[in-house]
């Protein structure tokens, strides 16, 4: 059995931020954006960020686009009602919970092979 991650990108989506989001999930470290020497350049240099002007961005010269207005830390006037009202759902905090927690379910078993694909694209 593999196991991949399917992620369905809506067709809305720019061809930069597919590609974005397709590089920076590489499994494979090597071809993974950001995993070459050139590291964060590679990001600040990918088509999804033409026109961002870098240095004024570090000096914090740059205007955001928008700025939300929020009363404190339980404001969630910006949050869809769809995914504020989800029911919270009980998960491990740390990692030797999670793995405890996938070794008792057997979440894993049987899963001998770690796929190199990362998504599919639903345009």
């Amino acid at each position: 059995r593999k196991r991949c991650l399917e992620l369905a990108i809506p067709g809305y989506v720019s061809p930069a931020a597919v590609n974005l989001v397709q590089t920076s999930l590489q499994r494979d470290p090597s071809i993974r954006l950001g995993g070459s020497e050139r590291d964060g350049d590679e990001f600040r240099s990918h088509a999804f960020f033409n026109g961002v002007d870098w240095s004024m961005l570090e000096r914090r010269r740059v205007i955001p686009p928008f700025r939300p207005t929020v009363d404190g830390a339980e404001d969630v006037r910006y949050f869809d009602p769809e995914f504020v009202n989800m029911p919270v759902t009980n998960f491990a905090t740390d990692q030797a919970g999670f793995d405890s927690m996938c070794d008792q379910h057997g979440y894993f078993d049987g899963f001998s092979h770690a796929s190199t694909c990362a998504m599919s694209i639903d345009s």
